[in-house]
């Protein structure tokens, strides 16, 4: 498994390496199309007691049980998961503090289990699926509204398979 400053690369070219992140968009190119650079990491909405994402469950960011803590407003699944962060939220904090979600198939994984591309200055991680990587190059505005939320997703329990591609495709 990478440590914690490599990331496997599938996708975006046809060969695999490991690398750090790579960049995508105007101004990033390098003989493979990339750039190695630094970026902002891409946030996903997890559910701050048991890692779930909450686009993948259908939740947004208004409807998405909420609660402070630290200073900080956290998102969650239910509020049963709000009551059990509040038992022990530093626990919980940690626990999911290394979860990705992949911005195509809104899979939730440890951020040493994924890759990470730059796309307009932010790093974002994916899944280690080259099926997802090759949805999201299509129409990359569609997938990362939908990771933040911006976007409505139906959730799991209204449509087939894992890789919901956007309608206008």
């Amino acid at each position: 498994m990478p440590d914690a400053k490599t990331t496997k690369e599938t996708c975006l070219s046809d060969e695999t390496v490991n690398a750090p992140a790579r960049a995508l968009g105007p101004g990033s190119a390098q003989s493979d199309g990339f750039a190695l650079a630094r970026s902002r990491h891409v946030d996903a909405l997890i559910c701050r007691t048991c890692g779930c994402s909450l686009v993948r469950l259908g939740s947004t960011k208004d409807t998405a049980p909420e609660f402070e803590h630290g200073g900080e407003q956290h998102r969650f699944c239910c509020r049963a998961c709000v009551d059990l962060f509040k038992t022990d939220a530093e626990r919980y904090l940690t626990e999911t503090s290394d979860l990705i979600v992949c911005p195509t198939c809104l899979a939730e994984k440890p951020r040493s289990s994924a890759t990470a591309v730059i796309v307009n200055g932010d790093e974002v991680h994916f899944c280690l699926c080259p099926h997802c990587m090759e949805l999201f190059k299509r129409n990359p505005d569609f997938y990362l509204g939908r990771l933040a939320g911006a976007i409505p997703n139906e959730g799991v329990r209204d449509h087939e398979g894992c890789c919901v591609r956007p309608e206008q495709e």
